[in-house]
């Protein structure tokens, strides 16, 4: 990992206390910007988990504990509640934590799927959304908090699918619909779905898919 403190101009590495070799996704507390996490892996298929620094990156710590599976994808935080956050792993489940990553446990009712990315609403932060890269295309919903998880689309035909959501309009996921055709991303489909958008009516969400 690197970290900028002049607007990207210079970088330098802030890895002491991380072993893995791979970071595949990064959070940082919104309240309290010095403390990040990261989820990481020594290598693809095999495990590490959840790193945490209180230090801005000066330090890191494995805050792994409940945790069967580390072998971890994606990674989310409460932008309300920063001490709640959300680690999806591979073939499930989606662990969730309560007191800042000290101890996980699994989230609700989920199927074994693959969660590339969390998403968690900036004004609603029950509302979670986990795609899922297993090769089936779809996204899920949570609207309490991870308790139950319902799909809220299904595009078999997706080569990979990610969720994120603007922080001004979090009805709506981004990105879209098509074929990608700028520079090495020609050959990907990337989605977008809009969710109980304006416009749209909230019981018929896949009619909300920008075609």
């Amino acid at each position: 990992m690197f970290r900028s403190t002049d607007g990207g101009k210079t970088w330098s590495p802030i890895n002491n206390g991380v072993t893995a070799r791979f970071v595949v996704a990064l959070v940082i507390d919104p309240l309290t910007t010095t403390t990040l996490y990261v989820a990481a892996l020594d290598s693809f298929g095999s495990s590490e988990g959840v790193y945490e620094s209180t230090d801005g990156g000066n330090s890191w710590n494995l805050r792994r504990n409940g945790m069967t599976n580390t072998n971890l994808r994606s990674l989310a935080i409460d932008p309300v509640t920063p001490t709640t956050l959300y680690a999806g792993a591979f073939n499930g489940p989606i662990y969730k934590t309560t007191d800042g990553a000290d101890n996980w446990a699994p989230s609700g009712n989920q199927p074994p799927i693959i969660p590339l990315s969390l998403a968690v609403d900036p004004h609603t932060p029950s509302r979670i959304f986990a795609a899922d890269a297993s090769g089936i295309g779809e996204v899920f919903r949570s609207i309490d908090a991870g308790a139950t998880w319902q799909s809220v689309l299904n595009q078999s035909d997706a080569e990979g699918i990610w969720v994120v959501l603007a922080r001004s309009r979090p009805d709506w996921c981004t990105p879209h619909s098509g074929t990608v055709t700028l520079g090495i991303l020609a050959s990907l489909r990337v989605w977008m779905v809009a969710i109980t958008g304006p416009s749209c009516d909230p019981a018929e969400e896949r009619s909300c898919l920008i075609r």
